[in-house]
């Protein structure tokens, strides 16, 4: 592997691989809720008709639930929307017990049961597709669909230097000044100005010390299992300059071994597809939500 693509691992991973636009429209209210999970208190907002099937949409480490500002607004008035903050992340404090992907999807099962949701549609950018994998891993039953956005498979073929880079990669906080770390990664994950400005903003959220707790359990989510396929219908999605680690790589041949796997690259955009050109995001998101879950479904 080399040098560049190991460091793109690590800083499109270490950001949250995410961010954020300014707040959503007025007229999209978001009902907030809590719940107490293992020492932290999450934080999660609902919207749209109570009765339509309901779509989750989860952040990539770093940032929070404004991640999906432009989708909420996109689909809300067809679709009940949850958008949470993943533990140690923006409202969500403290960091709790522990912190795993493993731990992040059980918060999020606890939230769809607390919602009295049997089933939803998981999406989520980065760390956020790998938390709604992991899910649908343990607990099939729950999940319509997955919408990954600049991800990788959970269960794929990694070589050692992909995995010894992400394990080496939480390192990197502590040698740089946190904010130079934090302006370094928005710089790599976006190409859009004001994408940028608010990423380096919403880094700030979460504490250097559970940064780099949170980077350094992603690793250990990889793993491989042969024969192994999500069972329900995939969205893959990233952006057309999104050159970060091994996504462009695997993504194609991951779209191809799922059984209602379909692809797509936004075009001008980088890592945070869905942010850079959301309206491009957003037109290929409810196509694939009209054709899999019809909004009309009970």
């Amino acid at each position: 592997m080399s040098r560049r693509g190991a460091w793109s691992i690590a800083v499109g991973l270490m950001i949250g691989l995410a961010a954020a636009f300014p707040l959503i429209a007025q007229d999209t209210a978001l009902e907030e809720h809590t719940l107490e999970r293992e020492g932290c208190t999450l934080h999660y907002w609902l919207t749209g008709p109570e009765a339509a099937p309901l779509i989750v949409f989860t952040h990539g480490a770093g940032l929070d639930h404004h991640t999906f500002d432009a989708q909420v607004e996109g689909v809300a008035g067809e679709y009940r929307v949850l958008v949470w903050d993943v533990r140690a992340h923006g409202q969500s404090q403290p960091l709790g017990d522990g912190f795993s992907i493993a731990i992040a999807a059980d918060d999020l099962l606890a939230i769809l049961d607390d919602v009295g949701a049997d089933q939803a549609v998981l999406a989520g950018l980065s760390m956020g597709s790998y938390i709604s994998q992991e899910l649908i891993y343990q607990h099939p039953e729950r999940a319509l669909a997955l919408i990954s956005i600049g991800g990788t498979p959970l269960i794929g073929s990694y070589s050692f230097g992909d995995i010894l880079a992400l394990r080496a990669s939480a390192a990197v906080i502590d040698v740089l000044d946190y904010a130079q770390f934090r302006g370094l990664a928005a710089d790599t994950s976006t190409i859009v100005p004001d994408v940028r400005d608010e990423a380096f903003a919403m880094m700030a959220q979460i504490k250097r010390e559970d940064f780099r707790t949170v980077m350094s359990t992603i690793a250990d989510a990889l793993r491989s299992e042969d024969g192994y396929s999500i069972p329900v219908p995939v969205l893959i999605t990233h952006g057309d300059h999104d050159d970060l680690g091994t996504i462009k790589s695997m993504t194609p041949g991951w779209a191809e071994r799922a059984a209602d796997g379909v692809y797509h690259v936004i075009p001008d955009a980088g890592h945070m597809a869905n942010q850079d050109n959301p309206d491009a995001f957003n037109m290929i998101l409810l196509d694939f939500l009209h054709a899999v879950v019809p909004p009309s479904n009970p």
